[in-house]
């Protein structure tokens, strides 16, 4: 249990490293229980738990960006989880990219095919998905902008509603959308209809003006690009010491903004997103673009197959810390340092699909690390 004395501490601290220290949850705040609160993480100098309550918020819109890698799918991931379980709610993932398919299948998430005038989806809680990938571009945007219609109606005819029991989320789908009049509808309206919408993107001028000063909540990871920097400082009064802090995260960081029904505004950092992965699944992060997911038993039979010492297939197995994506540098290093043929490497990368040009990339950031660049 935290103490004031300690929270006044983490202040003083702040002060002499020269990290910014804003309106982080005390004990008190933090460990609340309600209807409408998710676990997010520790904050990260008072290291009181954050419950998200998105009924403390203006509106129950979230906005997630950063770099790829840096964890904000993994936060997503986390959301849609833990909504659909302790806030009782129906999360459904617009998935256009097919990246969500195995993670939400070992979820034993609902496939939707279509929303009928008819359907619970306002109803009834659980956590569900509708998979585009397969299809071309207009198909997507098509599908889409009619997922998104259906629920307009669907919320319409059901009604004013004072619990927030639908969440939408887009990820990066929402780009197709941003001339939907239903997306539109949504963010403006869903509040008052007990419907939010989580969207994500790489970098903060993705989205329009009239779409952000509707989105109460903002999660941001990592990033580089300075026009998103400077769109952040001046929307949300962000001081030098925060952009410092953002350009610095470690992989899972993140700064939290909220903008509250009380007129006040809480930022704090976050040094870790909590959440929850699949059982069977592995995300291996290839350059600054791309997340291969491989199933666990599936790597167990390509290690086996290298093969390597007594227990350094489980050391490989473990860094992959906490469902976070591993760098494939990191994975190569691993797997040199351990024993395992240059050659045989290669073999396994290309088993899993990864690009020859991606491999070399790695290897060569591997071999340096390992002091063996021109040896053979």
């Amino acid at each position: 249990m935290l103490h004031d004395t300690q929270i006044t501490g983490s202040l003083q601290i702040s002060r002499i490293i020269g990290m910014p220290y804003s309106e982080e949850p005390t004990s008190a705040s933090g460990e609340i229980n309600c209807g409408d609160c998710v676990y997010v993480g520790k904050a990260k100098l008072s290291l009181a738990p954050f419950f998200l309550n998105v009924s403390s918020a203006i509106n129950p819109h979230i906005f997630v960006f950063g770099i790829t890698g840096s964890g904000k799918s993994y936060l997503l991931k986390s959301l849609a989880v833990r909504m659909s379980i302790f806030m009782h709610a129906r999360v459904l993932v617009i998935d256009l990219t097919g990246e969500r398919r195995d993670f939400l299948t070992d979820l034993n998430a609902e496939r939707l095919e279509s929303i009928s005038p008819d359907h619970k989806l306002l109803e009834l809680p659980g956590l569900s998905y509708m998979d585009f990938s397969v299809l071309s571009e207009a198909q997507k945007q098509h599908s889409a902008k009619k997922v998104l219609e259906s629920i307009s109606e669907l919320m319409r005819k059901r009604g004013v509603s004072d619990v927030y029991n639908l969440f939408l989320v887009l990820d990066e789908a929402w780009k197709v959308l941003q001339n939907s009049d239903s997306l539109e509808i949504l963010i403006r309206e869903g509040r008052k209809y007990g419907v939010g919408v989580i969207m994500a993107s790489q970098i903060i001028s993705d989205i329009s003006e009239k779409f952000l000063s509707n989105i109460s909540t903002v999660f941001v990871f990592r990033i580089q690009d300075t026009p998103s920097l400077e769109r952040l400082c001046e929307n949300y009064g962000l001081l030098e010491p925060d952009k410092n802090s953002v350009q610095n995260l470690n992989v899972g960081g993140c700064l939290v903004i909220q903008l509250h029904k009380d007129n006040k505004r809480s930022k704090f950092f976050i040094d870790k997103v909590a959440g929850v992965k699949s059982p069977t699944s592995l995300s291996i992060l290839i350059g600054v673009k791309m997340e291969l997911e491989i199933k666990e038993f599936r790597l167990k039979e390509l290690l086996a197959g290298l093969p390597l010492g007594q227990g350094e297939a489980a050391k490989i197995l473990g860094m992959f810390e906490s469902g976070y994506a591993l760098e494939l540098s990191k994975l190569i290093t691993g797997l040199i340092r351990a024993g395992a043929d240059r050659r045989k490497i290669l073999y396994m990368l290309r088993e899993i699909k990864v690009s020859d040009q991606a491999i070399a990339e790695a290897f060569a950031i591997s071999l340096n690390e390992c002091g063996l660049v021109g040896k053979d």
